[in-house]
């Protein structure tokens, strides 16, 4: 008696759990951020040419660049932040899709509340207000990284990888997203809230926080994005 056995199909390839460019990407970014993290507060601000550098900004400030870091100031604080975060994302509701708009507000919000570890590993404290005329008010022992940048960080960065999709929309986010990263940073600086080793530690390990984050959990974003599809809103084919 002759059975038919039905041939077994071969497997194909199993899907990509994790993306290896992007953890790279990321663990670079965090670990370059670490690495000046770890050299400017066991050098000193006076060694690094940090603290003369700002005294020599609180020589030069001038009216609208006060105005501007103060509305940064205000805007990047706990709790207007969140606030900002839900505004972009539905920005990305209204523009692309639901399944954007959430991987973005996730993303980001990775990118701002990573530099919250690292503030109190290093326990860096805040420029001196009164030698430098700081015009806002921090005594305590977490300069390192600044919260701020993180925050903006997180947004560029998060939108960038939520949007990777589209590389002209990706490609405008980065060219007006870095220089804004820089800008805030600036802002942190003129009021004398952070040192620069703060500011320029802080993109990279918000960023490449994120980076590891949409690497690392992959998965997760095929669901999000699978499970608002079909809920684009009119406006998303523009794009």
């Amino acid at each position: 008696m002759l059975l038919l056995v039905p041939a077994r199909r071969r497997p194909g390839p199993a899907p990509e759990r994790i993306d290896r460019r992007l953890l790279a990407w990321g663990a670079s970014m965090v670990a370059l951020g670490l690495l000046i993290g770890v050299w400017v507060t066991s050098t000193g601000a006076r060694h690094t040419g940090e603290y003369a550098l700002d005294a020599d900004l609180s020589r030069h400030r001038n009216v609208a660049g006060v105005a501007l870091a103060r509305l940064v100031d205000v805007v990047g604080s706990p709790l207007v932040g969140p606030f900002l975060l839900l505004a972009l994302a539905a920005v990305l509701w209204w523009l692309i899709d639901r399944g954007t708009a959430a991987w973005f507000l996730g993303l980001a919000i990775v990118g701002w509340f990573s530099v919250t570890v690292c503030k109190v590993a290093f326990h860096r404290h805040r420029p001196p207000t009164a030698a430098i005329h700081a015009l806002v008010v921090e005594h305590g022992a977490d300069s390192f990284p600044s919260g701020h940048t993180a925050l903006a960080a997180g947004i560029v960065i998060g939108a960038a990888v939520a949007v990777r999709g589209n590389r002209a929309v990706r490609s405008w986010v980065l060219l007006v997203g870095i220089p804004l990263i820089a800008l805030v940073g600036l802002t942190r600086l003129l009021l004398g809230a952070h040192y620069l080793g703060d500011v320029v530690g802080s993109p990279l390990i918000a960023g490449g926080a994120v980076l590891l984050t949409a690497g690392l959990l992959r998965p997760v974003e095929d669901r999000v994005r699978g499970r608002f599809d079909g809920a684009r809103l009119p406006r998303g084919s523009r794009m």
